[in-house]
Formats: C-alpha cells, structure tokens, sequence
C-alpha cells in the first residue's frame, strides 16, 4: 500500500524533474522528461485517491454519491459516424470520459484488423468516479450485409462502476464503410439534475487532490 512518504517522494521527484526540463536543451531529453512526468502525475493522482478514499470519510462520501449518480440501466449509446475515417477497423479497447457539457465521449485506443468481416456486438468495461472509462470488446458478430454496423449500443453501469454495452437492431448500412471507432452518451439519459450534480462533485474531488499536493512537504 502507498504512503504519505512514498507520495511525498513521488511529488519531490515531480517537482524536480519540473526543473529540470526547463534547463534541458535537448529535444529528445525532453520528451523522454515530459513522459516521465506524465506518467509520475498520472501515478500520483491514482495514489492520493485511494489515500482519500480510505482516510477521509468526507472525500468517499462524495465518490460514493458519484457512483450512485452514474448507476443506470439503460443509456443510449450513439455510433458517431465521421467523414473521415482514421481507423479502419473497429475498436477493440475505447477511451471515454464525460466532458465539461455532460456527455460522455469515447475513442479508439486500439484496432484490431482480423475482425474486418465482424462487428462489435458488445463491450464491457469500467468507469471510474470521475466519468473516465476503459471499455473493451466483450463480443463480436459476423457481418452477413456488406457494411453493416451498429448505429446504437443500449448500456447500463452498475454500483461498482461496471460498464456494459450490447448492440441494438439499429445499423448503420451503407455504400461507405462505418467502423465503431467513437461513441457518445447521456451517461445520466436526459436527468439534468443528476449530471450537474456529477460534475459539482467531481470539481470538489479534484480540488481535495490538488489541495493534497499543494500541502506535501
């Protein structure tokens, strides 16, 4: 389990490679720095959550409230379809987060190409308390029309997070390929109380995380 210490010595490390890369004048040495940080940031922010989330009862109350806003069993997914297709194939692992406007929006992290003649019946994955999502192909079925792919998936998230998603009897069926490449939602289905409440607390959340940082020593 990470410690106070070990995140005191991760954000000492931060801090000093933040200085350093001010100094360096070779490209290649700062990115490989900038990578390092990022990487460190990201490592650090997922350390000060799960210390929260045990030692501070007001922090897990406000994720716990965020959990039970995302729980709903039945939200619409919507196959965005794009002029132009980066990927040509269907995603196999998305990325997703909900978005200052409330929408949840996911892209392809990863294609796979030997699934050129299925299409994705259904993908699963989790959502963290702060709407980021990694969602990854749970099924898949043999495109029997030419050019046939889901225009909707229906989805439900559960208490723990739990996401999933199967394909409707709605395709996208048409002379110009679609792949599943990028999907949005109203993670919330139309109850505008609930994602205004959602993205209060997520606010707070990464307030309490910055405030953490900002009084490490």
């Amino acid at each position: 389990m990470t410690t106070t210490i070990d995140i005191q010595k991760t954000e000492l490390e931060i801090r000093q490679l933040q200085q350093t890369i001010l100094s360096a004048t070779n490209l290649k040495a700062k990115e490989e720095i900038t990578k390092k940080i990022k990487q460190l940031d990201f490592d650090q922010e997922t350390a000060i959550m799960n210390v929260l989330e045990k030692t501070n009862k007001s922090y897990d109350s406000i994720v716990q409230e965020n959990f039970d806003l995302l729980m709903n069993d039945r939200i619409e997914f919507n196959v965005i379809r794009e002029e132009v297709e980066i990927f040509k194939s269907h995603a196999i692992k998305l990325d997703g987060k909900i978005l200052d406007d409330g929408f949840f929006y996911c892209h392809t992290n990863e294609t796979d190409s030997s699934i050129i003649n299925f299409y994705p019946f259904s993908y699963v994955g989790l959502i963290n308390y702060f709407g980021e999502a990694d969602i990854y192909m749970d099924k898949k079925k043999y495109i029997f029309f030419n050019n046939r792919v889901p225009k909707k998936f229906i989805g439900s998230i559960n208490a723990n997070g739990g996401l999933s998603l199967e394909a409707t009897e709605s395709f996208w069926e048409n002379s110009k390929k679609v792949y599943v490449n990028k999907v949005s939602a109203d993670l919330f289905s139309g109850d505008s109380e609930k994602g205004k409440n959602f993205l209060k607390n997520k606010r707070d959340l990464k307030k309490r995380i910055i405030d953490f940082r900002d009084n490490l020593n």
